[in-house]
């Protein structure tokens, strides 16, 4: 080996033994990090969330989560438990593609769409692949409220 091989092979020794040192941990306040990241959730386990912060939801018939919201009902899904999807559509409605497209343009984290049946519909992600914190859960759940209250006045009405 040549000798000016020596401090880069010093270097990378020195990085990689130190990986763990500066390698972020995951801190959470409240709490470890295993306790405060998920990364599946149950229909029940969100419907308790969504109670905790004061809404009114309950499960259907079919599991899913039926979300009153502003004297409305809102469909909040968990494709697979690794996913939080809300919706709502509306049949009656003034929107317009219009309207929905300016929307599209102007909003971000939400999509609004006019369905096979001409039902104006609004609709939220939260992805929970690779882990979420319940506070990020309950911001979705903010974003979702805040999104359909603004949409339902600038798209619907």
């Amino acid at each position: 080996m040549r000798k000016t091989s020596y401090p880069l092979i010093l270097v990378l020794a020195l990085l990689v033994s130190a990986g763990t040192v500066l390698t972020p941990n995951i801190a959470l306040a409240g709490g470890n990090a295993q306790d405060s990241v998920v990364n599946r959730i149950t229909t029940k386990e969100l419907v308790k969330i969504l109670k905790e912060d004061g809404y009114s939801a309950d499960l259907d018939k079919d599991g899913d989560i039926i979300w009153k919201l502003e004297g409305y009902n809102a469909l909040v899904l968990t494709p697979n438990d690794n996913s939080i999807e809300f919706y709502i559509a509306f049949a009656e409605s003034k929107a317009t593609m219009a309207r929905i497209n300016d929307w599209n343009m102007n909003r971000r984290y939400s999509r609004s769409y006019m369905d096979q049946k001409k039902q104006a519909c609004l609709e939220l992600d939260l992805d929970l692949e690779g882990g979420v914190t319940r506070d990020r859960i309950r911001d979705f759940l903010k974003t979702c409220r805040e999104s359909f209250v603004t949409w339902y006045k600038e798209v619907l009405m």
